[in-house]
């Protein structure tokens, strides 16, 4: 098999999932070679601009792809809204949506931020929402997503802003036949199970990880310390620019371990883990934010990632805030490269991309002025092979930015 073939976002997915086949491929070492694709053509298109407030009447944080028809174009689950892929060029616009059921407890519209599948696979028919404290479940059987029935089936502590800003899968618990799912919530990051009947009562939550500092608010995912178990690396919290990594204990329990990484220069926002220098090892890859001087960076993981020290490396600053974030090999080149997508000021929309391993970083403007809040998502969307481009605002909450990417075309 072809790793070069299979978009970093599948093999991130495999990993953290424990998918056999594309476990096998990753294996071994990422082949680097020449780019396939450019990184300078692409099209803008307003799926939509009429989006309701969520958190405190604000933005919403939430937002999920996956396939929901099986027509191998992604769908988008976001804030109080799906979105049906309208396919072929996915131009058409507002895109085809559905406005999902109040949070059963308030009337509140929810804040949906996962689309997947409760029997971890199979068509994504199920999606996580929250409307904290409460935790909802929504459920369709019809293959186009037109209508969905919500319940709630957890709660969790909110942090001050109202609704926890990641929702993300992976493979935490032993043995477990159905995915786990991570929320960071007020006072640490949770870990949502999915029990073997999803509509009969309760799913169990535990807090795996704590914070003084009101929310951890970005996950970065795999496994660190390579004792086969899927490790978290978190913010500290609010305002502060510390990052710890926590060591998943491979037994359930709750017992997960912190230990110190490094530090950004504002507050740490956006995190995600990659092995950037190819060196076999997990690298972690951060933002700052809230700061008019915000950046990016990434901490070469050392051999020892307990007791080595993580050194920082900067790649770009200036930029007024950075929510939006994603790590993927954008150009197929076997390298990581990196999204980013502003908050403020410009509103910029960029990819850095990885040149010769980390030895530098090319940067390609790809827009301005329009806003990215929990945005800059890298994801296949038309099935053409090549990554597009979605972000969301907190300001300008009404839109759902896409930008498709036409360098493989």
């Amino acid at each position: 098999m072809n790793l070069m073939k299979i978009p970093a976002s599948m093999v991130r997915t495999a990993i953290l999932l424990g998918c056999p086949l594309l476990l096998a491929a990753a294996g071994g070492a990422v082949k680097v070679g020449k780019a396939r694709f450019g990184l300078d053509r692409w099209t803008y298109i307003q799926a939509d601009n009429e989006r309701v407030p969520t958190s405190k009447k604000k933005g919403s944080f939430g937002i999920g792809f996956a396939y929901v028809n099986g027509d191998g174009k992604a769908d988008i689950a976001s804030g109080a809204h799906f979105y049906r892929n309208p396919g072929g060029d996915m131009s058409k616009a507002p895109w085809p949506r559905v406005d999902l059921p109040n949070s059963p407890a308030t009337g509140n519209p929810v804040d949906a931020g996962l689309l997947f599948n409760v029997k971890g696979a199979g068509p994504a028919r199920d999606i996580m929402a929250e409307d904290l404290p409460n935790i909802v479940w929504l459920h369709t059987d019809d293959p186009q997503g037109g209508k969905w029935t919500a319940r709630v089936v957890a709660q969790m502590p909110p942090p001050r802003h109202g609704n926890g800003r990641m929702i993300k899968l992976a493979k935490i618990t032993p043995g477990a036949k159905r995915p786990d799912i991570l929320l960071t919530g007020g006072g640490g990051t949770y870990l949502l199970q999915v029990p073997e009947q999803p509509e009969a009562g309760n799913w169990p939550i535990t807090k795996i990880t704590h914070t003084d500092a009101d929310e951890q608010k970005a996950i970065g995912l795999g496994d660190i310390d390579g004792d086969g178990h899927v490790d978290l690396v978190l913010a500290v919290g609010i305002r502060l620019p510390d990052i710890e990594w926590w060591g998943n204990p491979g037994d359930g329990s709750a017992n997960w371990k912190k230990h110190p990484l490094g530090k950004t220069i504002n507050m740490a926002k956006m995190i995600e883990m990659a092995d950037v220098n190819g060196d076999g090892r997990l690298d972690v890859v951060a933002t700052d934010s809230e700061h008019v001087d915000s950046g990016l960076f990434w901490f070469e993981a050392p051999a020892d990632p307990v007791k080595g020290k993580w050194i920082r490396h900067d790649v770009a600053k200036g930029y007024n805030g950075l929510d939006s974030m994603s790590v993927e090999d954008m150009n197929a080149d076997g390298r990581p490269d990196i999204v980013i997508g502003e908050t403020k000021d410009k509103l910029r929309l960029v990819i850095y991309e990885n040149v010769e391993g980390e030895k530098s970083w090319k940067e390609h403007l790809i827009s301005e002025g329009k806003e990215s809040h929990k945005g800059a998502n890298a994801v296949d969307l038309d099935g053409d092979g090549d990554l597009d481009l979605v972000s969301i605002a907190y300001f300008g909450f009404k839109e759902l930015h896409v930008w498709r990417n036409d360098n493989g075309r």
